[in-house]
């Protein structure tokens, strides 16, 4: 028997070794493609000229990409003209910056009106209503403006296209709490995060005993905001304390996409190096002792953090780093907030190797049981029941 066709809305190139939303809608894609034939559009609002689409080609039943467009198409014929003659069963579309162009299509759409899923990934309105607060502190009025009007838009559309789908599914349980209660009568799901596990993990994170300097570690995309603001706030809050306290040399490692200029001056530290647009982050993972995940803004859950587990590699996190995931403060990683808090845990695992060998298991094993791709087609077939039942 043939399977339904779908179609896969997004506006990153799915790729699991990009960004966390590229490695999302890979997740997504691969998934999908047990069920249905996948037919992918990327509109390509955040990854224009970002990796090569060879993942998606192998997996999808047809490609097309619009570089660089936020929703300023002519969505009618956007079908007609990528994949004339396609009937879908369902369209899967990843965030909400291109929910319009979603609801556009339908216009285009002979009955019967596929099944709508939106992927809201995360709740983009929290998300702004934590940076809006951000900036408030800092007392910058054009940007703590600039904030408001954003945070209104997303509220807008949110409201005006949310329910205008059958389905929607959030990567934290916390924000599928509050999506719930926001739209009580739209089904909302917990779809997971999924990381793929590497071969070699590059064996065990060293100690602050030994004679090289311990090496910490962020990933991230740093054009990203909140990240930015994360790693900013570590380098001047914390990182002194660490190297007051280590007694030996210590330095960090920033790796990510497209880095702000504030987080490209933190090289100024002759501690800190900033690897940017890396192939690959692995080598990064192999070579470091502990990851920091030091984020005070935004929502749904770290990709980073799945990352770090699954190369069993400590991880100290703020609360609202690890918010969204099940995890247990002492048992799979260390969560503190204030910068002395989180420079006494960074040196926790650095030096206690029995604890840092303890925490690293159990949370290789969380990953297993909780975020592979098994986890994500469970949700999936919870997901598209209507459809596939």
């Amino acid at each position: 028997m043939s399977l339904p066709n779908l179609l896969l809305v997004t506006p990153s190139l799915p790729s699991p070794a990009g960004t966390g939303s590229m490695m999302r809608a890979a997740m997504s894609l691969e998934a999908l493609r047990k069920r249905f034939r996948v037919y992918v559009l990327n509109l390509n609002v955040w990854t224009s000229g970002f990796g090569r689409p060879s993942f998606v080609l192998s997996r999808a039943a047809a490609y097309a990409e619009i570089p660089g467009r936020k929703g300023d198409v002519d969505s009618a014929t956007l079908l007609d003209n990528f994949f004339p003659g396609v009937q879908f069963a369902a369209i899967h579309t990843f965030k909400l910056v291109v929910a319009r162009v979603t609801v556009g299509m339908l216009a285009g759409i002979k009955r019967p009106r596929p099944y709508l899923v939106l992927d809201l990934d995360d709740d983009e309105c929290a998300r702004s209503a934590s940076l809006l607060s951000l900036l408030e502190q800092d007392d910058d009025l054009e940007a703590v403006n600039r904030g408001r009007a954003d945070q209104a838009q997303l509220r807008m559309l949110e409201r005006m296209l949310a329910p205008r789908f059958d389905a929607i599914c959030l990567a934290g349980l916390n924000d599928r709490r509050v999506l719930e209660t926001r739209y009580p009568r739209i089904a909302v799901h917990y779809l997971p995060n999924a990381i793929g596990l590497p071969e070699n993990f590059g064996g065990e994170a060293a100690s602050l005993r030994s004679d090289s300097a311990a090496k910490l570690l962020f990933v991230g995309a740093l054009y990203y905001v909140p990240n930015a603001d994360g790693i900013c706030y570590f380098c001047h809050r914390v990182l002194p304390i660490v190297q007051e306290l280590a007694g030996s040399p210590v330095c960090l490692r920033v790796v990510g996409a497209d880095p702000l200029r504030r987080v490209a001056l933190l090289a100024r530290n002759p501690a800190v190096t900033i690897h940017a647009n890396v192939p690959s982050v692995a080598p990064y993972y192999h070579e470091t002792d502990l990851c920091i995940v030091p984020l005070r803004a935004g929502s749904g859950t770290r990709i980073k953090i799945l990352e770090a587990f699954s190369f069993r590699r400590p991880v100290v996190s703020t609360r609202l780093g690890a918010e969204g995931l099940a995890v247990t403060d002492g048992e799979h990683l260390l969560l503190a907030d204030e910068p002395e808090a989180m420079a006494r845990a960074c040196l926790t695992l650095l030096k206690d190797r029995e604890s840092r060998d303890r925490m690293t298991g159990s949370a290789y094993q969380w990953v297993l049981e909780n975020h592979s791709i098994a986890s994500v087609e469970a949700a999936m077939d919870s997901i598209y029941r209507p459809v596939l039942a």
